[in-house]
């Protein structure tokens, strides 16, 4: 539902999306791997690990929640307007102002205007060319989230990193406190750092990821 992959039409839920992971690995013949989710892609990493566990070697979880229910949220006005369902006949500004708020909850305000560059490459990358069809599925996703609790953090068995930005207002940095209940768990904290960790603080993440996988 996100960037050039499609977008069908039927509910979202988070098995489904672990359940996708899965397919690949069996078509590709890997029988255990390491998995990395960032945001979104860390909620469906633990879901494919209490369905999987015998295929996860081990796991990084950059910038995520355990659960998104019981998350720590502290932009909720933003995330009503972000997940306000858009018109058949929306305008481009609509759209475009739209996608800026994103932007301006994933990335801080100095970084957004520094780096230009970088972030018209994260667009490019992450929405695709039809930012209103990634936007229209945007509430569909945010959905199964909602709808999603991992009871089940003391029983992954794998070592886990868990990096997070302190200053990042898409998924507050309180929210890492809950994954202490994983057993064997390291902690990175980046300072001055918003959602989007491996844009913002790439050789940090290279360095801490590699670290942890190899």
């Amino acid at each position: 539902g996100v960037g050039y992959s499609d977008k069908p039409e039927d509910n979202y839920t988070i098995k489904k999306f672990s359940k996708d992971i899965k397919v690949i690995l069996d078509q590709e013949n890997i029988k255990k791997t390491n998995l990395l989710g960032l945001s979104y892609g860390g909620v469906v990493v633990q879901e494919f690990y209490n369905m999987y566990p015998e295929s996860v070697e081990k796991i990084a979880l950059i910038s995520t929640v355990f659960s998104g229910r019981n998350a720590i949220w502290k932009a909720q006005k933003e995330f009503k307007k972000i997940t306000k369902p858009l018109s058949n006949n929306a305008s481009q500004k609509e759209i475009d102002e739209k996608y800026k708020l994103n932007l301006e909850l994933i990335f801080p305000k100095e970084y957004l205007e520094k780096n230009q560059a970088k972030i018209e490459e994260f667009i490019h990358h992450s929405v695709g060319a039809n930012r209103k069809e990634t936007l229209k599925t945007q509430k569909k996703r945010i959905k199964a989230l909602i709808e999603y609790t991992n009871t089940n953090l003391e029983n992954i068995k794998v070592p886990v990193l868990v990096m997070h930005g302190n200053s990042d207002r898409y998924v507050p940095v309180e929210n890492v406190q809950f994954f202490f209940k994983i057993p064997d768990i390291r902690v990175v904290i980046t300072r001055n750092t918003g959602h989007y960790i491996p844009l913002e603080r790439k050789k940090e993440f290279v360095k801490e990821v590699k670290k942890h996988m190899l």
